[in-house]
């Protein structure tokens, strides 16, 4: 699996998790992004690098359902979070 494949699962993954609680507006962006061709992968690492700058970001995001933290899926989007950040970067 090369980077680029890589950099879109982790974004479906995460896209995923982020519709789970919720968080839809995240979520399609996410989508969004990783549905950029492999040929325009700099632009997608570019995209996803953006997303962690600043208030509000990706780096700000915990998971919550009917106001309950979601540990496991916080420690899972955690992971994929640094995951994408390392692919990207």
């Amino acid at each position: 699996m090369n980077k680029y494949e890589s950099a879109v699962l982790v974004l479906e993954e995460m896209a995923n998790l982020l519709d789970m609680a919720g968080i839809r507006d995240w979520a399609e962006g996410l989508r969004r992004v990783g549905s950029y061709s492999e040929s325009e992968a700099t632009v997608l690492y570019s995209a996803v690098l953006r997303m962690y700058g600043g208030s509000g970001s990706l780096s700000d995001i915990v998971l919550y359902h009917d106001g309950k933290l979601l540990k496991a899926e916080n420690d899972r989007f955690d992971e994929l979070r640094s995951k994408l950040y390392l692919i990207c970067r």
